[in-house]
């Protein structure tokens, strides 16, 4: 990873003698402590980005979804492979976007992982731990965004040859027309 800027957010005033009340006049019992976190504004435009992405795909597999159930016949003993493949196609389209909508969660917990730990930081400014504590969770998001866009593509490519392997019987689960089969070879 690139050396990660740094911006300060501010000071943080720290009692140095927790007795003193810091009303008597002329006595100073606060000193101020610099806080600075790490830039993570590349981090938080690319958790956005994947958000859209995943909501794109999501409901792009919603739209094929409902093609195939707008599609489904009667049902009847002679129909059960159609329906058996459509069936199928259409378990395997929801575990996929199962997996996509689960990257929309990413972002949420980034933030509330990340708040959470800026807080700490602030109570406790000369805690190093919680500083590398917060570096590390920004690497393993990116960590979690570049397997985000993998499942992201591998749920593509699942469904692509899913419903390339199965269009004739999608598009003609009783198998009379030959018009779509011709069409779709």
């Amino acid at each position: 990873l690139a050396k990660a800027k740094s911006q300060t957010v501010g000071a943080v005033q720290i009692k140095s003698n927790p007795e003193a009340s810091g009303e008597v006049e002329g006595v100073e019992d606060k000193e101020a402590v610099y806080v600075t976190f790490p830039d993570n504004s590349y981090l938080v435009q690319q958790l956005q980005a994947i958000k859209k992405e995943a909501y794109e795909l999501s409901t792009t597999y919603d739209g094929v979804y409902d093609w195939i159930v707008l599609n489904l016949p009667d049902l009847k003993e002679e129909d059960s492979t159609g329906l058996e493949v459509m069936n199928a196609v259409m378990e395997q389209i929801s575990s996929l976007n199962e997996a996509v909508r689960a990257i929309y969660k990413l972002e949420t917990r980034y933030f509330s992982e990340r708040s959470e730990m800026e807080k700490a930081i602030l109570k406790m400014p000369e805690c190093k731990t919680l500083q590398l504590a917060l570096m590390v969770n920004d690497e393993d998001t990116w960590v979690d965004l570049g397997k985000a866009w993998r499942v992201m593509i591998r749920s593509c490519l699942i469904l692509y040859t899913m419903i390339s392997k199965n269009m004739e019987r999608l598009t003609e689960p009783t198998g009379k027309s030959t018009a779509a089969r011709n069409y779709y070879q």
